[in-house]
């Protein structure tokens, strides 16, 4: 566990650090999470160099539930068919119940509702940061695209008050 725990740690505590610093902008932070995402889910992959690694920590060599008798469910009477249970090694059972269970609840419930938010920020408001990669024709673009909606609200008034008088 902490052989998981210090490599995700060490990688969220390194993304952080770039988060915080002053002059970030909105598409370094969105490309900063998805990175962190993309590590996470290239972490899962990695389960057995994470556990290679665990074990050159300590001697015992095998998990603690592979020496414990294996519990079996009583059955009642009432049941139809029997119906085979799934065992899993304990390798297993560690890799699917924790493992697994850590990075996907990462990912799915805290990394992606903060990079959607990013996003979406971004979506609205990134053209703002990336004028100086835009072509002069893009920029023109932008500006005329930002004027349509004042030209157009100022149109609706005037329409507008003609129509009352």
């Amino acid at each position: 566990m902490t052989v998981v725990w210090h490599t995700i740690l060490e990688r969220f505590n390194a993304t952080s650090l770039s988060l915080q610093k002053v002059d970030i902008d909105l598409i370094s932070a969105v490309k900063l999470y998805d990175s962190l995402v993309t590590f996470l889910l290239q972490l899962r992959d990695r389960f057995d160099e994470t556990e290679e690694k665990a074990k050159s920590y300590v001697e015992i060599q095998e998990y603690k539930e592979a020496t414990k008798r294996t519990k079996r469910r009583k059955r009642f009477s009432d049941e139809s068919s029997p119906t085979p249970d799934t065992e899993l090694t304990a390798r297993d059972q560690f890799r699917v119940d924790v493992f697994y269970r850590i990075v996907d609840c990462l990912v799915a419930l805290d990394l992606r509702k903060r990079m959607g938010a990013y996003s979406a920020v971004h979506k609205l408001f990134g053209f703002l940061t990336e004028f100086e990669s835009l072509t002069p024709e893009e920029n023109m673009l932008l500006i005329l695209l930002n004027l349509i909606p004042r030209t157009l609200s100022q149109l609706l008034l005037t329409s507008c008050s003609v129509q009352t008088s």
